[in-house]
């Protein structure tokens, strides 16, 4: 059996930390950014629905209906304006931060499959006899399948994160609770989201990098291979019990998988080179060259239906996505209407109720000063006096403005 040099070496530094630290910043950075839009629109909602709510009781103190507010906003009109809000905040996101681009993240994968291919390569030229041909097409089959499983991932944690806030938002609302307590909530469930978000970029990273570790030493004839670890405090009872320990690529651990495999794993896979796989014939016979062209046409073959695949289905997105934003905008344009016709309805009703108590407060001040001449004083603090002739009356509102009555026209 032939071992190159210090293979563990090489091994420990063929980790793509660099790589996962800047996806792990750009995925954390998509539930900020919906988390600060959400913040911004549910916060204004609320500001507005204090100000029509401070509005209406100052209305209502005029007119001695109250002495004062008994909660900071009106839950029901408070909750149409955070629906909406949190509508315009979801649609606003997925305008500008919600598109998942797919060759960004083939561009990351080629990034991790290049560094682990670059180590498994200095590790294949140190033994004699190697041959480090690969199939061409396995990169980009892998590349692709990562690609399209992260693109679904992050699509989940954005659908949950606006399905969670709102339905935390919402209740918190109907319940009347504080802006505070509404800002907590939308941050709280924001930092989850981060999480999850931070938790898939080491854990996708890692189970990309063991692949292609993986793919690599079996296309150069590697059979085996000595689990090692990273050796520090982080690492999991079960990973460190197979540190040393050989394992055929063809039956992975039980426990753990392979390395690289089981979630944020950052254990590695030290190759065994076995004598009787060797091969000391030379790397450039007519048979391999014609091997590597016929891989390289099938692999742009291959490129080229995927490409047209991949354009068919963009648009197909491309309609459905107008389609929902025209299903949307709809929406929206239903719902201004139905608030518009509910503030309608509560305008009126509040009239009516004001102007029943407004006669009811004259019919009682008329019967009572004309039964008994001089001043009235009525709830709220106002203050009634009859004219000397007999036939109007003044109202003096405990703000200071009047208003004269006469009994002709009441």
């Amino acid at each position: 059996m032939r071992q190159p040099g210090n293979i563990a070496g090489v091994m420990r530094n063929s980790y793509p930390a660099r790589i996962e630290a800047d996806y792990r910043q750009e995925l954390v950075a998509r539930p900020s950014a919906a988390g600060a839009l959400v913040m911004a629109r549910v916060m204004r909602a609320i500001e507005q629905a204090q100000r029509e709510y401070a509005e209406k009781v100052e209305r209502e103190r005029e007119l001695g209906l109250r002495d004062d507010a008994e909660a900071p906003y009106d839950p029901a009109r408070a909750l149409v304006l955070v629906q909406r809000a949190l509508a315009g905040a979801q649609i606003g996101y997925t305008e500008q931060y919600g598109k998942v681009e797919t060759d960004a993240l083939i561009q990351r994968a080629r990034a991790v499959d290049a560094l682990a291919t670059r180590i498994q390569v200095e590790i294949a030229k140190s033994v004699p006899g190697i041959r480090t041909l690969g199939d061409p097409s396995s990169s980009f089959i892998l590349q692709q399948a990562w690609a399209r499983e992260n693109a679904a991932r992050i699509k989940t944690i954005d659908s949950d994160f606006f399905e969670q806030v709102a339905a935390e938002v919402i209740d918190a609302v109907r319940a009347g609770r504080s802006t505070t307590a509404l800002a907590k909530t939308i941050s709280e469930r924001t930092g989850v989201a981060e999480s999850r978000a931070a938790f898939l970029a080491r854990d996708q990273i890692s189970k990309l990098n063991g692949k292609v570790v993986q793919a690599r030493q079996q296309g150069i004839g590697v059979k085996r291979y000595r689990w090692r670890t990273v050796g520090d405090e982080r690492v999991r009872d079960t990973h460190r019990a197979n540190d040393g320990k050989i394992f055929p690529w063809s039956d992975p651990p039980p426990l753990t998988g392979h390395p690289g495999h089981d979630f944020n794993c950052r254990c590695f896979a030290e190759p065994i080179f076995d004598d009787e796989f060797l091969d000391d014939s030379p790397d450039d016979s007519p048979e391999l060259r014609a091997a590597q062209q016929e891989a390289e046409r099938r692999v742009n073959e291959r490129i080229a239906a995927r490409a047209q695949r991949a354009a068919e289905k963009a648009a197909a997105e491309a309609r459905l996505t107008q389609a929902a934003a025209e299903r949307r905008v709809a929406f929206l344009r239903e719902l201004e209407q139905q608030v518009r016709r509910e503030q309608a309805a509560a305008a009126a009703r509040a009239e009516e109720q004001r102007q029943a108590l407004v006669e009811r407060i004259q019919r009682e001040a008329r019967e009572q000063l004309v039964a008994k001449p001089g001043e009235l004083r009525v709830p709220g603090g106002g203050l009634v006096r009859l004219s000397d002739d007999g036939q109007s009356m003044t109202l003096t509102l405990p703000n200071g403005r009047q208003r004269v009555v006469s009994f002709s026209d009441a």
